[in-house]
């Protein structure tokens, strides 16, 4: 077993400040798609949404790998384990997604099919890992998909070690990027392009590389047990601030390169953004409102599923306008209250999980 020890605690906080920051962001990238809507159809903000969600896969990772250690220190994963660990996550996801599900406006024909149950919508409602669900929804899909396969993948990681682990994370993510390129350059229209299609999450999640948030996720379980054993090696501002250079160099070489360059740059994308997530939490460096921004990664769900119904209700309310800069300061001095109420709300289900926890452990 690897030893996941040594400034976990510090290493915790910083990780929810990298959530929390990128939440922020997303939020205000949302916001201007929305009402600044010119200028970010110009300068296509929609891609820098999808790139920032990306950073929450790597984090995401990380924390998983923390508790499934922490839940298996002294046993080995059993199917009692497994049920309980799945039966953790589904209660942290499902009722923060029901409720986005039930206040969120249903402001397009994505979100009416919702009215009516099919096979789609029922998917939809239940997160399914083997559809896209609905504008920003896709996430949580992303999401479960992850933690579906992340026992198997702890159990992989015990068998194989770090090195061999990464060595066949990195071999998958390269047959992904040439499977991504053959069926959706070469052969567009072609029957398996469309069955892959039907069966990958977000396509257009790290510039439309299958399964790129599972390969995100895994290389961020990596990060506990390489700052465990190298935790020096990593504690390197100078390589942080290299890390987002080359993070930055690549998005932009991306983000105005044609398909085929986005393919080539895929896996360079996914291992900068790993290296980014490494450094910060080895380094651990001074950030600045780091006790407000931390707060806010700690309730980064809650935030990221109810921050369009919070515009939405800005704009029936007529406090906020399209194209306004006074409707954007507006909305920012609201955003704390905004950020309070998805606390309680968060803590208020919390309390319920937690009491329905323990009937189950009671009567198992």
């Amino acid at each position: 077993m690897v030893n996941l020890g040594g400034g976990t605690i510090d290493s915790r906080r910083t990780a929810s400040y990298v959530k929390g920051a990128a939440i922020l962001l997303i939020v205000i990238d949302h916001y201007a798609l929305h009402y600044f809507s010119r200028f970010a159809t110009r300068y296509d903000l929609a891609w820098l949404g999808y790139g920032l969600a990306s950073i929450f896969f790597v984090i995401s990772g990380n924390g998983i790998m923390h508790s499934l250690q922490r839940r298996l220190s002294e046993s080995r994963l059993t199917p009692r384990l497994a049920a309980r660990f799945y039966l953790d996550r589904a209660l942290r996801i499902y009722p923060l997604y029901f409720l986005a599900l039930l206040v969120t406006p249903h402001y397009n024909t994505d979100m009416l099919m919702l009215g009516h149950l099919d096979y789609r919508s029922l998917n939809i409602y239940l997160a399914s890992p083997f559809v896209s669900g609905p504008n920003f929804f896709w996430f949580v899909h992303c999401l479960v998909q992850c933690y579906l396969l992340a026992p198997f993948l702890f159990l992989l990681f015990k068998r194989l070690g770090i090195r061999l682990f990464l060595w066949i994370n990195l071999a998958l993510i390269m047959m992904s990027s040439v499977t991504t390129f053959i069926f959706f350059a070469v052969a567009p229209q072609a029957g398996a392009a469309r069955l892959l299609n039907a069966f990958v999450i977000q396509p257009n999640l790290a510039a439309g590389l299958f399964c790129g948030n599972i390969f995100l996720f895994a290389l961020g379980m990596l990060i506990p047990s390489l700052l465990a054993e190298q935790r020096d090696r990593f504690n390197s501002r100078p390589a942080l601030v290299l890390a987002v250079a080359g993070l930055t160099a690549i998005t932009l070489t991306m983000r105005f390169g044609h398909f085929e360059v986005r393919s080539l740059l895929s896996p360079l994308l996914l291992f900068s953004l790993m290296l980014v997530c490494l450094f910060a939490l080895g380094t651990r460096p001074r950030l600045p409102f780091p006790r407000l921004v931390s707060t806010v990664g700690d309730h980064s769900l809650p935030v990221y599923l109810l921050h369009i119904a919070f515009f939405v209700a800005l704009g029936q309310a007529g406090i906020v306008h399209d194209g306004s800069f006074l409707s954007a300061g507006i909305a920012l001095i609201l955003l704390p209250a905004f950020l309070l109420y998805c606390i309680y709300v968060e803590k208020g289900l919390e309390l319920l999980r937690r009491g329905f926890a323990r009937q189950v452990v009671t009567q198992t």
